[in-house]
């Protein structure tokens, strides 16, 4: 595997880490998103990001098996050509979410986004 066109912090590394853990038949994957809403049962916001941020997510391997693969977070992670292209000569780092009292605590309190 190669190297990223891109650098990570730490503390995103970490972060990638944390949440790229092998499952049967999936490959972890880095995405590009576009804004983050958590909203309770009743509708009321309790999380939100506005922008482009990254997401660690799985994909099956046929899918990905086409795609770029790098070593982030001590861990083999594939990346779509188009995201790849994005990240491309940027920094990945955690931003904090603007969470209210009452977020799911399933929520993670940062978000990796690109720099």
């Amino acid at each position: 595997m190669q190297a990223p066109p891109f650098h990570g912090t730490t503390e995103a590394q970490n972060h990638i880490r944390e949440w790229s853990r092998p499952r049967p038949g999936m490959q972890t994957s880095l995405f590009l998103a576009y804004g983050f809403e958590e909203h309770d049962k009743e509708g009321h916001l309790t999380a939100r990001f506005e922008g482009e941020h990254i997401m660690v997510g799985y994909h099956d391997i046929s899918t990905v098996d086409q795609w770029p693969q790098f070593v982030l977070g001590g861990s083999g992670i594939s990346i779509h050509p188009d995201d790849l292209e994005r990240l491309r000569g940027k920094t990945l780092t955690l931003r904090k979410l603007n969470l209210s009292r009452d977020s799911s605590p399933h929520v993670f309190p940062k978000i990796l986004v690109p720099a």
